[in-house]
């Protein structure tokens, strides 16, 4: 047996040595005897050869043509037809048969000489030439006047250049001979004269001829034959003119150039040509398909033209019987008789599948047993195809075979998926992208076969594709079902969608491996199994929930919210809670909803709190058991998210709200007790307050804070408590605690009272009503703790309201402290229990005063629960007057907490309070003066001494004996020059004032203590000038001393004639014999002499 070579791709060209199914060649044998025995001297005849594309017609065509080879009276022509569809086909038909004629004539030059060079007519003209090329003649016409005006003045105009030339010359000979007569007598002129003469006259002669001969003969031929004949040459082309007689003439004479020759004429590959094309292309035909001795032969497929002919014929008519009629009288007038090509068996099909198989180079890697395995898959692809079809096909997997060794071998390992992947690529080109969209298909199929039937539109050849599907499910299908079929659909390594789908119902987020193509079959797979059933559903959102919390810094983790809350909202109510239930017991709920956040959601934010809402709504229905608790959770855990649901969407959960439903009333309770208060709904709190209030309504009130209740709402509750606290009778410590629980409840709804709802006219009224009842609570339970508590409490809330009339408040305020806490045994334990509004208490300065007054602990208890933000407020944290004492405890509890006291800032506001304290109520400062100079740098602070020098002047000047020590403290802060410029020139420029107005100055004689010794020469004229004052005749002893003490620390810096005038005074004071020793002593140290000091010393 001959070895079949191996190779890449088959032949499309038929093979006539080979006959697979050898009725094409018993066919090829029929036409011959019949074109062989059927006389067609007289006529033509017209035979067609039906059958579809690819059922052997060229291969019967070729077997013809091999045995008409051998017959020398016969010569087959084949035209094909679709190589010059788009081409004027008569023409190409004439042009095709001289081309053939040529190559025959290159087989027997004898027989087909006369078409050596191409087809000539009978006047010698090639076929280009009397298809293509013009017919050009001439013609002359008489002209009238007018044409004969027109054309004159074109001839001229055209030959204006020669007749300018002629025009030239001839006036340079006339200038020539008019040379002037003096000239001519001279002697060159006489010589040259002849010459010239003769040289023009020959010149002249021979040029003009020459010009008239090459340059004039043309236009003045031209011009000539106008002027006397009036007559004009036009030149005439006629076009190429091509006719269907002109065609037919052609063809009979080129047929006709070989006589006694049969003609066969194929009109080959109609049915490759769109119907329409091949349609027009026989009603051409047939028209000149009547000349003898030919036979025409048209393989075609008469059934693909008579579709197309009922389609048209529907469009137009609307009758489909008589399209249909219509369609056979076409082809019955084409043809006078045809034979069709019969189907193929089913054996012989599979047999020529395997056959042509064998021919392809599968390079050793597909086994016999393979090539069984891809015959019987082929065959339920390919049953009822041509074997054109067939050859077709077994080339494309040859090229996919190809691209496998290239790209993926590992394709190869499983020919059966291989190959059903193949046919459905290259038959169902759309289903692959069915498949793609859905990797488990084979699975679900062989569970479900009706599942085909979802992808019905998106299949051209639905009806084909079912029955392959159910040719391989009982054998193949089950073999490939839990493969991946990823890489064999894009012939390149890829993520294994079946495997990741697993993963998914499977709850594995593990095992999954998050890449740019594995997110895309995850994403594609969720959307997929969500449709499926709940337990699918489920456990896929279970799996993505879990990839979303381990994923959070993966560039995928956005893909992967976005997937999930879109799976979410397109869930059913039962899938909803399935999910959101299985994710609060995974403890993922919270982290999917914190996920809402995400820019790529929110858009769907509001949808997916709705499934929410549609979900808590539940207990609500009356009707149903439900686990309450569980619902709750889930409300918690939304709560808690860091995403934020919409305030009016959680608000609708308490649309129908009813004190008695517990399931409501906890849902408000988990919204304030998770500071949630925006969503607390107004509908609830104005109804509590219209209703009697009960401890119930008490306890659900308590959920509201009162900066978030409304004005309006808030208006009302007002009022409710307002009569209330009217309503009370106190009168004694019995009926005190018999309204102990009307006062619980009274306070619990004073707590919801805010600043906003008491205007200038309530608000009056208000503070009277509730200081008024804490005072009787106050007052009437001196022994009873709990009573007691209740009334600071009631204290308390009055306190909240100094930032709206502060004088008031801290009036009444002051007055219940001063009279029912201060001396109650119980004051400072109970206070320090209850304090609220520390601030709100810090900013009433009696109040604030007679409580630090009161205990330095109570102080300590403040600032305990103050905010730190405030403890650099010191007007706010120190009362007026300021004691050093509370000075202290502000620090100790400062550092206690670590809060950093800004000691500067701090130092500063002690020194400017103590000196206004000075200033307006004259209070001795010395000791705090001396605390601050102790215990804080007062040197950064001189100039609030210096501000302040004409109060603290005033103040010494009033209080002489207790201002000289607050100056002796200045001193210490300022430099010597800043004390004296500011305090004390002055006061010395005060005493010289008094001085001069003869009054005493005793009383200030102790600044002496302050004076330095200086070289500045004001101070120094000041106090010398001030020291003779003191020294004159009948001043007091005292103002003697006050001299002599600034001089011992002046007198130095004095010239000689300061000490001489002051020497003098000395000697002759009236008071001198009184002087003390010590004085006397400061005057010999000096060396200041005295008159008569004998009986000084006497």
């Amino acid at each position: 047996m001959k070895e079949v070579k191996k190779r890449i791709y088959l032949s499309d060209n038929p093979n006539v040595e080979q006959d697979s199914f050898q009725v094409h060649t018993n066919i090829a044998k029929t036409l011959f005897q019949v074109i062989e025995k059927h006389d067609v001297d007289e006529y033509s005849h017209t035979i067609g050869l039906f059958g579809e594309w690819g059922s052997g017609k060229s291969f019967v065509i070729n077997k013809l043509q091999n045995l008409l080879n051998k017959d020398k009276n016969k010569t087959l022509i084949t035209i094909d037809v679709w190589k010059y569809s788009g081409y004027p086909l008569l023409r190409s038909i004439l042009f095709e048969l001289e081309r053939k004629f040529k190559v025959l004539y290159n087989i027997d030059s004898e027989k087909y000489n006369v078409f050596s060079k191409g087809y000539k007519n009978t006047k010698g003209k090639f076929l280009k030439d009397i298809l293509y090329y013009d017919e050009v003649f001439e013609s002359e016409s008489k002209l009238n006047a007018k044409d004969f005006s027109d054309t004159l003045k074109k001839l001229i105009d055209k030959y204006k250049r020669p007749l300018f030339t002629l025009l030239v010359l001839f006036i340079t000979f006339i200038i020539f001979q008019l040379i002037p007569i003096n000239y001519q007598e001279k002697e060159w002129f006489k010589i040259l004269n002849p010459i010239l003469k003769g040289v023009a006259v020959f010149t002249g002669f021979i040029g003009f001829v020459s010009i008239f001969a090459g340059i004039l003969q043309k236009p003045l031929k031209d011009i000539g034959e106008l002027i006397f004949f009036k007559n004009v040459v036009k030149n005439f082309r006629e076009k190429a003119n091509f006719s269907p007689e002109q065609f037919e003439d052609i063809f009979k004479d080129m047929l006709s150039k070989i006589p006694k020759e049969k003609y066969v004429i194929v009109f080959d590959n109609i049915d490759r040509c769109e119907p329409n094309v091949a349609y027009e292309t026989l009603s051409t035909i047939k028209t000149f398909m009547d000349v003898k001795n030919c036979f025409y032969i048209i393989p075609a497929d008469d059934e693909a033209i008579k579709k197309y002919l009922i389609d048209q014929s529907i469009n137009e008519s609307k009758n489909g019987n008589f399209s249909r009629k219509f369609s056979e009288e076409f082809i019955d007038k084409i043809f006078q008789t045809y034979i069709r090509i019969p189907i193929l068996k089913a054996v012989e099909r599979d047999n020529y599948i395997k056959e042509q198989l064998e021919k392809i180079d599968f390079q050793d890697r597909i086994s016999k047993k393979d090539i069984e395995t891809i015959k019987e898959i082929l065959y339920f692809a390919y049953k009822g195809e041509s074997p054109r079809n067939i050859i077709r096909f077994i080339n494309d997997y040859s090229t996919y075979f190809q691209l496998a060794l290239i790209s993926l071998p590992s394709l190869l390992d499983n020919i059966t998926l291989f190959t059903i992947i193949v046919a459905i690529k290259q038959k169902w080109y759309k289903f692959e992208k069915v498949l793609n969209n859905n990797p488990t298909f084979f699975n679900e199929y062989l569970e479900n076969e009706s599942i085909l039937e979802e992808h019905l539109k998106d299949i051209d050849n639905y009806e084909d594709l079912s029955i392959f599907f159910k040719g391989i499910s009982r054998f193949y299908l089950p073999k490939i079902r839990n493969l991946s079929i990823d890489s064999y659909i894009h012939f390149k390594e890829c993520e294994p969608s079946y495997e990741i789908s697993e993963h998914l119902k499977n709850n594995k987020p593990d095992e999954i491996e998050l890449n740019k193509e594995s997110i895309k079959i995850l994403i594609k797979e969720f959307k997929k199994n969500i449709k499926k059933g709940s337990a699918f559903s489920v456990n896929s959102f279970i799996t993505l929930s879990n990839l979303i919390i381990d994923n959070k810094e993966n560039e995928f983790f956005f893909e992967l919210i976005k997937a999930f809350w879109i799976g979410f909202i397109e869930a059913n109510k039962e899938i909803v809670n399935l999910i959101v239930f299985e994710l609060l017991d995974e403890e993922n709920l919270v982290a999917a909803v914190n996920t809402i956040n995400n820019e790529d959601v929110k858009y769907h934010s509001n949808i997916i709190e709705l499934k929410f809402i549609e979900l808590l709504n539940e207990p609500n229905d009356e009707s149903k058991e439900q686990d309450k608790e569980q619902y709750l959770t889930v409300f918690e855990t939304i709560l808690k998210s860091e995403y934020e649901f919409n305030t009016k969407n959680i608000k609708s959960l308490f649309k129908s709200w009813k004190k008695e439903n517990e399931y409501q009333n906890s849902l408000l309770n988990k919204i304030s007790n998770n500071g949630n208060y925006k969503y607390l709904p107004n509908n609830v709190l104005s109804k509590l307050i219209k209703d009697p209030i009960d401890s119930k309504s008490i306890d659900l009130l308590n959920n509201w804070d009162n900066d978030i209740i409304p004005h309006s709402i808030g208006l009302e509750l007002l009022n409710v408590i307002e009569k209330r606290l009217i309503s009370r009778t106190l009168n004694n410590q019995q009926l005190l605690i018999q309204q102990k629980t009307l006062l619980d409840q009274d306070f619990s709804l004073i707590q919801l009272v805010d600043e906003s709802f008491l205007n200038v006219e309530k608000k009056d009224s208000y503070f009277n009503s509730l200081a008024n009842v804490t005072s009787l609570i106050l007052q009437y339970s001196p022994n009873n703790q709990n009573l007691f508590n209740l009334g600071i409490k009631f204290w308390f809330e009055l306190i909240y309201f100094s930032q709206i009339d502060n004088e008031l408040i801290d009036s009444k305020g002051s007055e219940i402290f001063k009279l029912y806490i201060k001396p109650h045994s119980l004051a400072i334990e109970e206070f320090k229990n209850n304090i609220k509004y520390a601030v709100n208490l810090l900013s009433l300065n009696s109040t604030k005063k007679i409580i630090f007054e009161t205990s330095l602990e109570l102080q300590s208890s403040i600032f305990e629960i103050l905010d730190d933000v405030h403890f650099n407020n010191f007007n706010l944290l120190l009362a007026s007057p300021l004691k050093n004492e509370h000075i202290d405890t502000l620090l100790i509890k400062a550092k206690e907490r670590e809060i950093v006291v800004k000691e500067n800032d701090l130092s500063n506001f002690i020194l400017v309070s103590i000196i206004e304290e000075l200033i307006n109520l004259k209070t001795d400062i010395s000791d705090k003066l001396s605390y601050l100079n102790a215990n804080f740098e007062l040197k950064e602070h001189k100039n609030v001494f210096i501000d302040n020098k004409n109060g603290i002047n005033d103040y010494y000047k009033e209080n002489p004996s207790i201002g000289i020590i607050i100056l002796e403290e200045i001193k210490s802060v300022l430099s010597y020059s800043e004390f004296f410029n500011n305090i004390l020139k002055p006061l010395l420029k005060f005493i010289a004032q008094k001085l001069d107005a003869s009054e005493s100055i005793i009383e200030y004689t102790n600044l002496s203590i302050l004076i330095e010794a200086t070289e500045n020469k004001e101070h120094l004229n000041l106090l010398y000038s001030l020291i003779k004052l003191c020294l004159e005749k009948n001043q007091d002893i005292e103002e003697n001393y006050f001299a002599i003490n600034v001089l011992n620390k002046t007198y130095n810096e004095y010239s000689d004639l300061q000490r001489e005038e002051i020497g003098n005074l000395i000697k002759h004071n009236d008071h001198l014999q009184e002087w003390n020793a010590d004085s006397i002593e400061i005057l010999k140290e000096l060396n200041i002499s005295l008159q008569d000091e004998k009986q000084i010393e006497n």
